[in-house]
């Protein structure tokens, strides 16, 4: 499941709000890099992680813009993605989506059909199962 959000707040506010909103330990880890073949640089995105045991779900927070680069080119007007991995949240993502909702910071969050995002390639990582 991916949730795209809206907010001008910066990476480790927006890990702070979901923390506190949905309960989570967002973590700050290694920035997600893409290699940009086009321009031949590398592109880095800043990234938080969430291994939530009991319910086998892992969290991720994605910067969706930084500087130039954007992550999924279709969808520059997101600033971060929120991907949930795993099946409990599946019934429980409209409930997460309100809660974000209500953010103050947050300008709109949405749920992505991901067989619709042209770039998904850019979101696989080595640690995402």
């Amino acid at each position: 499941m991916v949730i795209g959000i809206v907010t001008p707040v910066q990476d480790y506010r927006m890990a702070w709000f979901l923390n506190n909103m949905l309960h989570k330990s967002l973590r700050k880890t290694d920035d997600h890099t893409l290699n940009d073949g086009l321009n031949r640089r590398q592109m880095s995105f800043s990234r938080y992680v969430f291994d939530e045991s009991i319910t086998k779900s892992v969290f991720y927070l994605l910067e969706n813009k930084h500087e130039t680069d954007c992550l999924l080119q279709e969808m520059k007007e997101l600033d971060y993605l929120l991907i949930i991995k795993g099946d409990y949240y599946r019934n429980r993502v409209n409930d997460m989506l309100k809660k974000i909702r209500t953010m103050e910071e947050v300008q709109t969050a949405v749920l992505l059909k991901t067989d619709e995002i042209r770039s998904k390639n850019n979101l696989v990582m080595e640690d995402m199962n």
